[in-house]
C-alpha cells in the first residue's frame, strides 16, 4: 500500500474544503493505492463529553472513541466519489483492485490490539500509525486544519521523533511513543488544500511538515 490518509476530524467544520479533499482524493484511484483512515472529530468530542459527565472508566471511553471514528467514516464514504467501506486489510485490498477508494472502519481491527493505551493520549493520529504499520504502507499522512508542526511559532519542514516527545504540537502524546517501535514516514498536511497532499505523496517541496527517525 502507498499511504494511508487519515482525515481528521477537524476538517469537518469546513464542509466544502472537506467534499473537495474527498473528491480529489477519488481521482487518486488506479494512480497510487491509497487507504482512508477517519478521524473522531466531534463524533470523539461527544464521547470524551459523557466521559466526564458519567466518570465511566478510560477503557470503556476508548472503545466508544474508535467507534467514534467509525462514524466519521461513514460519513467520508458518502462524500467520497467511488468509495467502499471496508473493516478488514484484505478488504481493503479487493477494493483497490476494483478501482475503489477503501474507507477502513477501524474498531475491528484495533478493538483488542494491546499496542494503544486506553488513554486520551491516544487518539486517531497514533490509531492511524498502527493501522499504517500492521498494513505495511509507505506513508502515513495525516490531514489536518494547521499547516504542519511548529516549533518557537515556526513552521517546521520537518522534525524527529525525539523532538516530538519532547514538544507539545497538533499530534497526540502517545504518537512518539508507538512512532520509536512502528516507523512509519509520517506527514503532516493541511487538508483544506489538497494540492498539498498530492505534493506529499511525490515527496515534493511543499507547506506541510515530515516526521523522521
Amino acid at each position: 500500500m502507498d499511504a494511508l490518509l487519515k482525515i481528521g476530524g477537524s476538517l469537518s467544520k469546513y464542509p466544502k474544503k472537506l467534499k473537495r479533499l474527498c473528491v480529489e482524493i477519488s481521482k487518486l484511484v488506479g494512480i497510487i493505492d491509497i487507504i482512508i483512515v477517519p478521524g473522531g472529530g466531534e463524533f470523539a468530542d461527544l464521547v470524551r463529553k459523557h466521559y466526564e459527565t458519567f466518570d465511566i472508566t478510560q477503557e470503556t471511553a476508548h472503545q466508544m472513541a474508535i467507534r467514534a471514528m467509525d462514524q466519521y467514516g461513514l460519513l467520508l464514504a458518502d462524500i467520497t466519489p467511488n468509495s467502499v467501506m471496508v473493516e478488514y486489510i484484505y478488504e481493503a485490498y479487493d477494493a483497490i483492485t476494483q478501482n475503489k477508494v477503501p474507507i477502513l472502519l477501524p474498531y475491528s481491527l484495533v478493538k483488542d490490539t494491546h499496542e494503544l493505551e486506553a488513554s486520551w493520549d491516544v487518539t486517531s493520529d497514533s490509531i492511524s500509525l498502527y493501522l499504517a504499520y500492521i498494513i505495511g504502507c509507505k506513508k502515513l499522512i495525516l490531514l489536518k486544519d494547521v499547516d504542519g508542526i511548529y516549533g518557537d511559532d515556526e513552521l517546521l519542514q520537518t522534525v524527529t521523533t525525539k523532538w516530538l516527545a519532547d514538544h507539545p504540537s497538533c499530534i497526540d502524546k502517545y504518537f512518539p511513543k508507538l512512532l520509536s517501535k512502528m516507523y512509519v514516514d509520517t506527514y503532516i498536511v493541511n487538508g483544506l488544500y489538497p494540492d498539498r497532499l498530492l505534493a506529499a505523496l511525490q515527496e515534493l517541496p511543499a507547506i506541510y511538515t515530515r516526521i523522521i527517525k
